[in-house]
């Protein structure tokens, strides 16, 4: 298998390197290594390291940011934007799996009688949109709300000690006994939704949610099994809603036992729903996945009435109907047809969506294949994103990042390397190199002593107002 070197830097987790998921999904197509002259890195936002390395750079952004495509060659994004073949849109929540099969589990429980409490309010960052606090104020009026984080803490250090210093579980702990949650993201744009609905579901709680207005689209969340707030003209009308919830054991119930996720029986069949991934943004662009559909159930027939791959790859080729769709929808129903075609023993249809990769056709010597210097497409013949058919929302878009991860490390670094390289960008990464500079130093001016002195004393608040006078 082709050698990727690869480093991970300004990474907000405590995860070692094997431990990255992507890091993961990468080793069971190349055979990766943790180098200090790397090739391509991994970076997120907690630093300013990666502005040392001038190689290939790929972002995951867990926070409201939109990538800057001139800096970096490639995105894991919270937006819903389409920028070639060089973004793709990740949910915050994906990466929370052990969340993630509690919260699949969850409409199982068919006993409430250990929620004894009413609702439950962790937050430490109070400087997210104001609605968060008002909200929680505004509902501490009905019933008490615990708050066990440091925001409007009223319960002193009530978040149980988890093993390993898992965050995560100690919430888990905590939250599983209430019958809400409180689920405000730090802002609301579509697209950016992270782990704090997620984690109110793993805990079989109802997650009273504000934050992506298009989480059932975009996030495939079932809109049976939360309450979203962002659906209702005014708190009165929530607080109706959660009331009605609150005194009737079978309602609320009804709303615990709704699926997460619901179940993607087909891609055309979630986006009628109106439930659609990102990607698809026209009636057009649905079709081009019916037909792919059609031609990837109709290849099935083929190999299962005659058992033979050729008749497969034949089939595969009719893919005239998907030839006008825009680069997302073509990438999406092109990875349909690969389920099939790689399943049994074709390469054709993996990834034709960048002008910059070619393509691995079924006659490529499996020699060339394992060729670690070969300068085309060289990934592990006998492993693949689609051996299965997804079951929801989340298993599809973890085939979408593995088809991602694919397409970017199947290219020689040369290929994948995407950011401009004429002379105003040079000038473009110089300044930008020495803004991340100064804030990497004025971040550790504020932890000094005598900074936190003066702003104590209003020195700051001062300068700023005599700067403002003038």
């Amino acid at each position: 298998m082709k050698t990727i070197k690869l480093k991970v830097v300004d990474w907000s987790g405590s995860e070692n390197f094997d431990d990255i998921f992507t890091v993961k999904i990468l080793r069971k197509y190349f055979n990766v290594v943790e180098s200090e002259n790397p090739d391509f890195i991994f970076y997120a936002t907690s630093g300013y390291e990666h502005i040392k390395y001038d190689c290939v750079r790929i972002q995951f952004l867990g926070e409201n940011i939109i990538p800057d495509f001139n800096v970096c060659d490639y995105a894991f994004g919270l937006n819903h934007i389409i920028f070639e073949d060089r973004y793709i849109y990740v949910p915050h929540f994906i990466d929370y799996r052990k969340d993630t099969h509690r919260a699949r589990e969850k409409h199982k429980i068919s006993d409430i009688s250990h929620k004894k409490k009413f609702c439950n309010y962790i937050y430490s960052n109070s400087n997210a949109a104001a609605i968060r606090g008002d909200f929680f104020d505004f509902l501490n009026k009905y019933k008490r709300v615990d708050a066990a984080g440091k925001d409007r803490n009223n319960m002193g250090e009530a978040l149980p000690k988890a093993p390993n210093g898992d965050f995560g579980e100690s919430k888990y702990e905590f939250m599983k006994e209430y019958k809400f949650s409180i689920a405000f993201e730090n802002s609301s744009t579509n697209g950016y939704c992270t782990e704090k609905i997620l984690q109110a579901f793993a805990a079989g709680t109802i997650p009273i949610y504000w934050g992506d207005k298009k989480i059932a689209m975009g996030g495939g969340i079932n809109p049976k099994s939360f309450i979203n707030v962002s659906g209702y003209d005014d708190f009165e009308a929530v607080l109706e809603k959660i009331k009605e919830l609150d005194n009737d054991d079978e309602k609320y119930l009804k709303m615990l036992q709704e699926p997460v996720f619901l179940p993607l029986d087909s891609m055309a069949d979630l986006a009628e729903r109106g439930k659609s991934v990102e990607s698809m943004k026209s009636r057009a662009d649905l079709k081009c996945i019916e037909s792919a559909l059609k031609t990837a159930d109709s290849s099935l027939d083929s190999i299962n009435s005659t058992n033979s791959a050729n008749s497969a790859n034949s089939s595969l080729d009719s893919t005239e109907s998907i030839s006008n769709c825009n680069v997302d929808s073509k990438f999406l129903a092109n990875k349909i047809l690969s389920q099939i075609s790689r399943k049994y023993g074709g390469f054709t249809n993996m990834i034709d969506f960048s002008p910059n990769v070619p393509k691995i056709t079924d006659s490529t010597p499996k020699s060339v294949l394992d060729s670690p210097t070969d300068s085309t497409q060289n990934i592990n013949p006998h492993s693949t994103p689609f051996d299965k058919k997804p079951r929801d929302f989340v298993e599809l878009k973890e085939m979408e990042i593995e088809a991602f991860l694919i397409h970017i490390f199947s290219q020689e670094p040369s290929v994948a390397f995407r950011r401009k390289n004429e002379m105003w960008h040079k000038i473009y990464d110089s300044d930008y190199r020495k803004s991340k500079v100064f804030l990497r130093y004025f971040d550790r001016l504020q932890k000094t002593m005598i900074f936190k002195i003066l702003r104590k004393l209003g020195v700051f608040r001062a300068l700023k107002k005599l700067l403002a006078q003038n």
